[in-house]
């Protein structure tokens, strides 16, 4: 019963963070359809703010 709740509850968690990812990557997209044009940046910083679009879950016991 317990643990029939909390599997649901993680259910809803990976939900809603690949949501929050979606929305980031639009946010992301819009932003860069209305800021002006300038030069191009290194991949590196594109990267690293890709990781850190990224957490990692982890179940309680």
């Amino acid at each position: 019963r317990a643990s029939s709740r909390t599997n649901e509850q993680i259910e809803l968690l990976e939900a809603l963070l690949d949501q929050q990812k979606r929305q980031n990557v639009l946010l992301r997209r819009l932003c860069e359809a209305n800021e002006p044009e300038k030069a191009e940046e290194p991949t590196a910083v594109q990267t690293q703010d890709e990781d850190d679009d990224i957490i990692r879950l982890v179940a309680e016991r």
